[in-house]
Protein backbone atom coordinates (compact mmCIF):
# COMPACT_ATOMS: atom_id res chain seq x y z
CA UNK A 1 0.00 0.00 0.00
CA UNK A 2 2.58 2.74 0.52
CA UNK A 3 4.74 1.81 -1.77
CA UNK A 4 1.85 2.65 -3.94
CA UNK A 5 1.40 5.69 -2.54
CA UNK A 6 4.83 7.25 -3.07
CA UNK A 7 5.94 5.19 -6.00
CA UNK A 8 3.65 5.69 -8.93
CA UNK A 9 3.02 2.09 -10.91
CA UNK A 10 2.15 3.33 -14.46
CA UNK A 11 4.38 5.27 -16.63
CA UNK A 12 4.50 8.73 -16.89
CA UNK A 13 2.61 10.16 -19.60
CA UNK A 14 4.15 12.68 -21.72
CA UNK A 15 3.10 15.60 -23.65
CA UNK A 16 4.67 15.59 -27.31
CA UNK A 17 5.36 18.79 -27.94
CA UNK A 18 4.26 20.84 -31.13
CA UNK A 19 3.51 18.30 -32.83
CA UNK A 20 0.78 16.98 -30.92
CA UNK A 21 -1.53 20.17 -32.86
CA UNK A 22 -0.44 18.51 -36.63
CA UNK A 23 -3.76 19.01 -39.01
CA UNK A 24 -2.72 16.65 -40.62
CA UNK A 25 -1.76 13.96 -37.93
CA UNK A 26 -4.95 14.85 -36.44
CA UNK A 27 -6.90 14.55 -39.74
CA UNK A 28 -5.61 11.21 -40.55
CA UNK A 29 -6.48 9.64 -37.17
CA UNK A 30 -9.35 11.62 -36.09
CA UNK A 31 -8.61 12.31 -32.40
CA UNK A 32 -8.05 14.95 -30.51
CA UNK A 33 -4.08 15.73 -29.71
CA UNK A 34 -4.52 14.57 -26.29
CA UNK A 35 -6.38 11.33 -27.28
CA UNK A 36 -4.01 11.19 -30.70
CA UNK A 37 -0.76 11.42 -27.73
CA UNK A 38 -2.27 9.12 -25.18
CA UNK A 39 -3.08 6.27 -27.94
CA UNK A 40 0.33 6.30 -29.07
CA UNK A 41 1.98 5.91 -25.41
CA UNK A 42 -0.71 2.60 -25.21
CA UNK A 43 -2.87 4.59 -22.66
CA UNK A 44 -6.72 4.65 -22.92
CA UNK A 45 -7.64 8.35 -23.26
CA UNK A 46 -11.17 10.10 -22.27
CA UNK A 47 -12.42 13.63 -22.12
CA UNK A 48 -14.79 15.15 -20.45
CA UNK A 49 -16.41 18.60 -21.07
CA UNK A 50 -18.34 19.20 -17.98
CA UNK A 51 -19.41 23.08 -18.58
CA UNK A 52 -19.77 25.32 -21.63
CA UNK A 53 -20.86 29.13 -21.03
CA UNK A 54 -20.38 32.91 -21.82
CA UNK A 55 -17.62 34.38 -19.69
CA UNK A 56 -15.59 37.46 -19.95
CA UNK A 57 -12.12 36.78 -20.70
CA UNK A 58 -9.79 36.99 -17.83
CA UNK A 59 -6.90 39.61 -18.96
CA UNK A 60 -4.47 37.12 -20.04
CA UNK A 61 -6.45 35.64 -22.27
CA UNK A 62 -7.80 38.67 -23.39
CA UNK A 63 -4.09 39.70 -24.31
CA UNK A 64 -3.58 36.14 -25.67
CA UNK A 65 -6.52 36.66 -28.31
CA UNK A 66 -5.92 40.30 -29.09
CA UNK A 67 -9.57 41.09 -27.00
CA UNK A 68 -10.34 43.92 -25.32
CA UNK A 69 -10.64 43.73 -21.18
CA UNK A 70 -14.33 42.60 -20.76
CA UNK A 71 -14.96 41.15 -24.08
CA UNK A 72 -16.83 37.70 -24.00
CA UNK A 73 -15.88 34.73 -25.12
CA UNK A 74 -17.10 30.78 -24.95
CA UNK A 75 -15.75 28.78 -22.38
CA UNK A 76 -15.51 24.95 -22.51
CA UNK A 77 -14.69 23.15 -19.07
CA UNK A 78 -13.11 20.07 -19.89
CA UNK A 79 -11.31 16.85 -17.52
CA UNK A 80 -8.72 14.33 -19.48
CA UNK A 81 -8.52 11.19 -18.48
CA UNK A 82 -5.79 8.25 -18.89
CA UNK A 83 -6.64 4.70 -18.43
CA UNK A 84 -9.10 5.95 -16.33
CA UNK A 85 -7.21 8.44 -13.88
CA UNK A 86 -7.56 12.19 -14.07
CA UNK A 87 -4.13 13.80 -15.69
CA UNK A 88 -5.28 17.62 -16.51
CA UNK A 89 -7.92 19.91 -16.71
CA UNK A 90 -8.59 22.50 -19.34
CA UNK A 91 -10.70 25.68 -19.54
CA UNK A 92 -10.99 26.39 -23.89
CA UNK A 93 -11.54 29.58 -24.31
CA UNK A 94 -13.08 30.95 -28.03
CA UNK A 95 -13.67 34.15 -28.99
CA UNK A 96 -17.21 34.49 -29.67
CA UNK A 97 -17.31 35.69 -33.50
CA UNK A 98 -14.99 32.50 -34.10
CA UNK A 99 -17.65 30.19 -32.73
CA UNK A 100 -21.08 32.47 -33.25
CA UNK A 101 -23.49 30.17 -32.70
CA UNK A 102 -21.99 26.98 -33.94
CA UNK A 103 -22.16 23.79 -31.67
CA UNK A 104 -18.71 24.72 -30.12
CA UNK A 105 -20.87 27.26 -28.62
CA UNK A 106 -23.93 25.13 -26.90
CA UNK A 107 -22.71 21.30 -27.09
CA UNK A 108 -20.94 19.35 -24.36
CA UNK A 109 -19.70 16.47 -26.89
CA UNK A 110 -18.50 18.03 -30.27
CA UNK A 111 -17.79 14.45 -31.44
CA UNK A 112 -14.58 13.01 -32.74
CA UNK A 113 -11.65 15.40 -33.31
CA UNK A 114 -13.19 17.46 -30.92
CA UNK A 115 -12.31 20.91 -30.46
CA UNK A 116 -10.08 21.36 -33.14
CA UNK A 117 -11.76 19.06 -35.59
CA UNK A 118 -14.96 21.53 -34.83
CA UNK A 119 -12.58 24.44 -35.24
CA UNK A 120 -11.32 22.97 -38.77
CA UNK A 121 -14.82 22.89 -40.02
CA UNK A 122 -15.31 26.65 -38.85
CA UNK A 123 -12.44 27.49 -41.03
CA UNK A 124 -9.63 28.01 -38.23
CA UNK A 125 -6.86 25.81 -39.02
CA UNK A 126 -3.76 25.77 -36.57
CA UNK A 127 -0.17 27.09 -38.05
CA UNK A 128 1.79 28.01 -34.92
CA UNK A 129 0.84 28.05 -31.42
CA UNK A 130 2.27 30.48 -28.46
CA UNK A 131 2.50 28.73 -24.90
CA UNK A 132 3.72 30.13 -21.63
CA UNK A 133 4.34 27.22 -18.83
CA UNK A 134 4.44 27.63 -15.06
CA UNK A 135 3.66 26.18 -11.63
CA UNK A 136 1.85 26.65 -8.41
CA UNK A 137 0.37 24.51 -6.09
CA UNK A 138 -3.79 23.50 -6.90
CA UNK A 139 -6.93 25.09 -5.85
CA UNK A 140 -8.65 22.90 -3.73
CA UNK A 141 -11.28 22.34 -6.60
CA UNK A 142 -8.32 21.63 -8.63
CA UNK A 143 -6.78 18.97 -6.06
CA UNK A 144 -10.29 17.28 -5.75
CA UNK A 145 -10.85 16.93 -9.89
CA UNK A 146 -7.42 15.49 -10.18
CA UNK A 147 -7.04 13.75 -7.08
CA UNK A 148 -4.07 15.20 -6.34
CA UNK A 149 -1.74 13.37 -3.38
CA UNK A 150 -1.61 16.30 -0.58
CA UNK A 151 1.47 19.01 -1.45
CA UNK A 152 1.70 17.68 -4.74
CA UNK A 153 2.06 20.88 -7.54
CA UNK A 154 0.32 21.55 -10.76
CA UNK A 155 1.82 23.22 -13.92
CA UNK A 156 0.22 25.31 -15.40
CA UNK A 157 0.30 25.90 -19.56
CA UNK A 158 -1.43 28.91 -21.00
CA UNK A 159 -1.43 28.04 -25.09
CA UNK A 160 -2.87 29.77 -27.83
CA UNK A 161 -3.62 28.60 -31.18
CA UNK A 162 -2.77 31.16 -34.48
CA UNK A 163 -3.67 30.85 -38.07
CA UNK A 164 -1.26 31.22 -40.87
CA UNK A 165 -2.82 35.09 -40.76
CA UNK A 166 -1.43 35.64 -37.62
CA UNK A 167 -5.18 35.54 -36.19
CA UNK A 168 -5.48 34.18 -32.61
CA UNK A 169 -8.19 31.99 -32.28
CA UNK A 170 -8.04 29.87 -29.25
CA UNK A 171 -6.61 30.02 -26.23
CA UNK A 172 -6.30 26.87 -23.01
CA UNK A 173 -5.20 27.03 -19.62
CA UNK A 174 -4.47 23.21 -18.82
CA UNK A 175 -3.71 22.69 -15.38
CA UNK A 176 -1.61 19.29 -15.40
CA UNK A 177 -0.74 17.35 -12.57
CA UNK A 178 3.49 16.90 -12.62
CA UNK A 179 3.45 13.67 -10.60
CA UNK A 180 2.05 11.72 -13.46
CA UNK A 181 2.74 14.09 -16.78
CA UNK A 182 5.93 15.44 -18.47
CA UNK A 183 6.83 17.37 -21.71
CA UNK A 184 8.74 15.83 -23.91
CA UNK A 185 9.58 18.38 -26.72
CA UNK A 186 12.49 18.68 -29.99
CA UNK A 187 13.19 20.79 -32.47
CA UNK A 188 13.36 19.10 -35.90
CA UNK A 189 16.51 20.58 -36.42
CA UNK A 190 19.03 23.35 -35.10
CA UNK A 191 18.51 26.26 -37.87
CA UNK A 192 21.32 29.00 -36.25
CA UNK A 193 24.60 27.84 -37.02
CA UNK A 194 23.03 26.90 -40.46
CA UNK A 195 21.45 30.01 -40.83
CA UNK A 196 24.54 32.12 -39.59
CA UNK A 197 26.73 29.83 -42.54
CA UNK A 198 24.54 31.09 -45.19
CA UNK A 199 24.89 34.32 -44.01
CA UNK A 200 28.68 34.47 -43.73
CA UNK A 201 28.68 33.11 -47.37
CA UNK A 202 26.04 35.54 -48.55
CA UNK A 203 28.47 38.49 -47.06
CA UNK A 204 31.58 37.15 -48.06
CA UNK A 205 29.84 36.79 -51.70
CA UNK A 206 29.16 40.70 -51.75
CA UNK A 207 31.84 42.32 -49.51
CA UNK A 208 30.08 44.82 -47.90
CA UNK A 209 31.33 48.43 -47.58
CA UNK A 210 33.04 48.68 -44.16
CA UNK A 211 34.65 44.62 -44.81
CA UNK A 212 37.82 44.70 -43.30
CA UNK A 213 40.57 42.25 -44.56
CA UNK A 214 40.14 38.49 -45.19
CA UNK A 215 39.80 37.04 -41.85
CA UNK A 216 36.87 34.81 -40.89
CA UNK A 217 34.20 36.31 -38.92
CA UNK A 218 32.89 33.61 -36.00
CA UNK A 219 29.65 32.87 -35.81
CA UNK A 220 29.06 34.75 -32.89
CA UNK A 221 30.24 38.10 -34.04
CA UNK A 222 27.70 37.54 -36.96
CA UNK A 223 24.98 36.67 -34.56
CA UNK A 224 25.38 40.76 -33.84
CA UNK A 225 24.87 41.84 -37.81
CA UNK A 226 22.40 43.89 -38.51
CA UNK A 227 20.38 41.77 -41.15
CA UNK A 228 20.27 38.87 -38.31
CA UNK A 229 16.90 39.04 -36.52
CA UNK A 230 16.41 36.85 -33.56
CA UNK A 231 12.94 38.17 -33.45
CA UNK A 232 11.39 36.97 -36.06
CA UNK A 233 14.09 33.91 -36.35
CA UNK A 234 15.12 34.98 -39.68
CA UNK A 235 18.40 35.79 -41.77
CA UNK A 236 17.42 37.74 -44.81
CA UNK A 237 20.14 37.01 -46.77
CA UNK A 238 21.11 39.25 -49.77
CA UNK A 239 20.30 37.04 -53.67
CA UNK A 240 23.77 36.03 -55.44
CA UNK A 241 25.47 39.44 -57.08
CA UNK A 242 23.32 41.91 -55.08
CA UNK A 243 24.31 45.31 -53.89
CA UNK A 244 24.18 45.77 -50.18
CA UNK A 245 23.20 49.29 -49.22
CA UNK A 246 25.62 51.29 -47.38
CA UNK A 247 24.56 50.93 -43.72
CA UNK A 248 23.25 47.28 -44.09
CA UNK A 249 26.44 45.38 -42.63
CA UNK A 250 28.18 48.68 -41.20
CA UNK A 251 30.96 46.70 -41.01
CA UNK A 252 30.14 44.00 -38.47
CA UNK A 253 31.09 41.01 -41.02
CA UNK A 254 34.66 42.30 -39.82
CA UNK A 255 33.97 42.14 -36.52
CA UNK A 256 33.26 45.48 -35.96
CA UNK A 257 30.59 46.75 -33.76
CA UNK A 258 27.03 45.94 -35.00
Amino acid sequence: MLYDVLVRSRPTLMRLGPDRYSSRSLRRQNLTPFAAEATVQGRAPRVECYAVSRQQAPSDVAAMLSLGLGDAVVLRENRYLADGEPVQLGDTYLPTNVVGTSMLATELDLGPGGTFAALERLGYRTARIKEQVTTRFPTRDEAEMLKLLPGAPVIVLLHASIDSDGFPFEVTRYIIRSDVMAFFTWRRSLPDRQRIRRHRLACQRVRPPGFAGNRQTTWRELAGHRQWSAADDAIRVPPRGAAVPGKSCAGSCAGGAP
